[in-house]
């Protein structure tokens, strides 16, 4: 990919080998800021993990949400979790994971200084069980941590408007508001597919945005979730280990996937279920991915239901196809704690975080 300005107008250009097609993106350059090529020189402290968020669905919220601890001890974010439901509230409980977040980290965090420095919260998506508890977490920690980059492919109102239950938290400013909460603010960088860039020990690579439907329309607000890979490196011939993030996509995005790249870029040693393992991606998709850990963003108990024999919906099939037919060695809900997996990760390695 390569980005061109004039001071005016940005230009963002990707091409995909496969398709043997060119797109082209422009947009104003104070609206879209690209994240820099190069990172501050450190010194490692701590092995690169990723953490799945144990979030509470005794308040009907859950979500997804996870923790990416970097080599200087400083952390990415991805997604985050869910309000608390009406019904839960009339009964008087409150859903305070963003507590949960901000513990976790501080048990996570290797850093001397001790600071919890965030390099960058990615959102898939702008449905509130992904962003909800990010903005809580802004709202009452903001003023003690540094978020330096909020990464998404935000979509106008335009564009989203006719797509089935879709939310706008960019497009209204909410997320702009947030970013003053912020010690030293928060800056926005939209994500665009074939961005590849580092960050203190990952290689993260964007494979796809809702841009890339186009001339389909967005038809659910699902297939809006960025698609990426993290990786870092290993010993093996391939020469890294991969972690692909799904978000909430749908047949379409999956469409796009498969037409886009071979089973080898998709190949990913673990997986982040899409959309909590209900209706979301294809066989054909897990086929291509072809992962030995499954991360399942949803509880334990309605993860035993979708594994299940007794449900016959297209998309408990997918599940039972992902849970009992593949190469899947290990599987995580994140109702009953938070698992951390040490990059690259050996299997039967993985910690349990209790909060």
């Amino acid at each position: 990919f390569v980005s061109l300005e004039n001071g005016k107008t940005r230009i963002y250009l990707s091409y995909s080998g496969k398709e043997g097609l060119l797109r082209l993106f422009a947009g104003k350059p104070d609206a879209i800021l690209y994240p820099l090529d190069s990172e501050a020189a450190y010194e490692p402290c701590t092995a690169v993990s990723v953490t799945q968020i144990q979030l509470d669905y005794s308040t009907n919220s859950g979500g997804m949400g996870y923790i990416v601890t970097l080599e200087d001890g400083s952390f990415l974010m991805i997604d985050s979790g869910s309000t608390t439901s009406k019904s839960a509230v009339a009964q008087g409980k409150e859903n305070r994971d963003h507590v949960r977040v901000w513990t976790l980290l501080n048990q996570l965090n290797q850093r001397r200084d001790k600071k919890i420095i965030i390099r960058g919260w990615i959102i898939t998506h702008e449905h509130s069980d992904h962003i909800w508890v990010f903005r809580k977490f802004c709202e009452t920690y903001g003023n003690q941590v540094t978020i330096e980059r909020f990464y998404s492919c935000s979509l106008t109102e335009s564009v989203a408007f006719n797509s089935k239950n879709p939310e706008y938290h960019v497009a209204n400013g909410e997320v702009g508001k947030l970013a003053e909460r912020v010690g030293g603010g928060m800056q926005f960088t939209a994500l665009h597919s074939g961005m590849k860039f580092s960050l203190y020990g990952v290689t993260l690579e964007i494979l796809y945005t809702a841009e890339d439907l186009y001339p389909t329309r967005l038809h659910y607000f699902n297939d809006a979730s960025t698609v990426f890979t993290l990786s870092v490196p290993n010993g093996r011939t391939d020469g890294k280990y991969q972690v692909l993030f799904t978000g909430d996509i749908f047949t379409d995005a999956c469409r796009v996937l498969m037409k886009r790249y071979t089973a080898v870029t998709l190949k990913s040693d673990i997986v982040q279920v899409s959309h909590h393992g209900n209706q979301g991606a294809t066989k054909a998709f897990y086929t291509a991915v072809d992962p030995s850990v499954a991360l399942w963003p949803t509880s334990q108990e309605l993860f035993e239901e979708l594994v299940s024999e007794g449900g016959n919906a297209s998309y408990y099939v997918i599940d039972r196809y992902l849970y009992t037919q593949m190469n899947v060695r290990e599987n995580y809900t994140n109702s009953a704690y938070s698992v951390e997996l040490t990059l690259p990760y050996a299997l039967g390695t993985a910690k349990k975080h209790k909060i």
